[in-house]
C-alpha cells in the first residue's frame, strides 16, 4: 500500500483524481547486453486548503519501475509552476465553482498528462503538461557526467580540446536511442560546453554538471519543445530520485538517473465569469486551448480560450429531442480534441 498524506496531513481533502502513463526503456551493461524495464506512473491530484484557507490543488507522480515502487512520492502546490510575476485579478462571478471544478486528463502521448484548474490565489485558470521524460535520457546525461570527471583526471585542465572531443565521441556511442540528428547535436554542444568552460578556468565538477544539466535540457528541446516556449516562466524540469536528499555522486561515480519530469504551464488566462450551474473544463491534449461550460435546465452554456489570452463571449448549446447534455459535452470535448 501506498499512503500519500498531501500538502498538509491535517486538512480535509477532496476525492483525489488519477490517471495512469506507461512507457519502456532500455538499459544497456558494460558488456554491450540489454534489459528493458517497465516504468508505470500514477499521476495524483486533489484540493485542500492552505495556510490562507484557500483551496489549493496539489500533483504528486508515484513512479513503480519494474513492478516496484521507488520509495517516495514529491507533493507539488500547482501554484508554484505560476510565474511570480503573475497579477492578482478580481475574482470573476463563479470563482467559488470554477477553483473546486479541477481536471486532470491523458496528453497527448503515453507519457503525458494535462492539468487544469483555478488558482484561488491568484485569479487564473491554469493548465499544466506534465511530461515523464524519457529515462534514456537521464541515463544519457548521467554517464557522460561520469565520463567527463574521468576524461578530466588525464587532460584536465592542461589538454581541454582533447577532452571535449572525447567526450562529444562518447556521447555519440551513448545516444544509440536517439535520432542521429539529436544525438549528434547534443554531443556538438557539449565540446563547445568545454571548450568554453576550459578556457575560462572552471573546476572540473562545475563543467561536468553543467554538461550533464545541458544535455537534459537539450534532449527535451530536441525531442519535440523547441518549437514551444520554453522560457522559465513556462517551463521548469524537476527530477525524482530513490530517495528524496540523494547525497551528491562521488568523482567518477555513475549513480542510478533520476526519473526526470517536465512541468510546463501550457495556458494561463484570467479566471473566466461562469454563471449558475455545474460546471465543467475541456482541455486539449496539449492544454494549450480550454473551454469552460455551465449547464442549465435547458442548455449548455460555455467560454472558449482565444489566442490572445482572453476568453470569448458566452456560447450556447440548446437542448433539444437530439441534444441533452451528455451529446453536448460530447461535442465540446470534439472540438477540442480537433485541434
Amino acid at each position: 500500500m501506498i499512503q500519500v498524506t498531501g500538502g498538509n496531513p491535517f486538512a480535509d481533502k477532496t476525492s483525489p483524481q488519477f490517471t495512469i502513463t506507461r512507457d519502456a526503456y532500455e538499459e544497456t551493461a558494460e558488456d554491450g547486453t540489454g534489459t528493458t524495464h517497465h516504468r508505470v506512473v500514477l499521476h495524483l491530484i486533489w484540493q485542500e486548503q492552505n495556510a490562507a484557507s484557500q483551496l489549493a490543488t496539489y500533483y504528486t507522480p508515484i513512479v513503480i519501475n519494474d513492478g516496484d515502487y521507488i520509495g517516495w512520492n514529491p507533493i507539488y502546490d500547482l501554484d508554484d509552476f505560476l510565474p511570480a510575476s503573475r497579477a492578482v485579478a478580481a475574482p470573476p462571478g463563479g470563482m467559488t465553482s470554477l477553483v473546486s471544478t479541477p481536471m486532470l486528463q491523458v496528453g497527448s502521448d503515453s507519457r503525458t498528462v494535462v492539468v487544469v484548474y483555478t488558482s484561488a490565489s491568484a485569479a487564473r485558470m491554469v493548465a499544466i503538461e506534465v511530461n515523464v521524460l524519457p529515462q534514456e535520457l537521464g541515463q544519457l546525461a548521467e554517464k557522460a557526467r561520469a565520463h567527463i570527471v574521468d576524461l578530466g583526471r588525464k587532460d584536465y585542465p592542461g589538454n581541454y580540446a582533447s577532452m571535449a572531443e572525447a567526450a562529444r565521441a562518447h556521447i555519440v556511442d551513448l545516444g544509440v536511442a536517439f535520432q542521429p540528428q539529436v544525438i549528434s547535436s547534443i554531443a556538438d554542444q557539449i565540446r563547445s560546453l568545454i571548450l568554453a568552460e576550459g578556457a575560462a578556468g572552471s573546476a572540473l565538477a562545475v563543467v561536468a554538471e553543467k554538461a550533464r544539466a545541458h544535455i537534459v535540457d537539450l534532449g527535451v528541446q530536441l525531442s519535440g519543445w523547441g518549437l514551444r516556449p520554453s522560457g522559465n516562466e513556462m517551463a521548469k524540469i524537476l527530477e525524482i530520485g530513490d530517495t528524496p536528499n540523494p547525497a551528491p555522486p562521488a568523482d567518477g561515480v555513475t549513480v542510478n538517473p533520476a526519473y526526470l519530469f517536465q512541468f510546463r504551464v501550457s495556458a494561463n488566462l484570467p479566471a473566466p465569469q461562469v454563471g449558475t450551474g455545474a460546471v465543467r473544463i475541456f482541455a486539449s491534449e496539449t492544454g494549450e486551448n480550454l473551454i469552460v461550460s455551465w449547464a442549465q435546465p435547458d442548455r449548455l452554456l460555455y467560454r472558449n480560450s482565444r489566442a490572445d489570452g482572453a476568453w470569448s463571449d458566452p456560447k450556447q448549446l440548446v437542448f433539444s429531442n437530439n441534444l441533452d447534455l451528455a451529446k453536448a459535452y460530447q461535442i465540446l470535448d470534439q472540438r477540442l480534441r480537433s485541434h
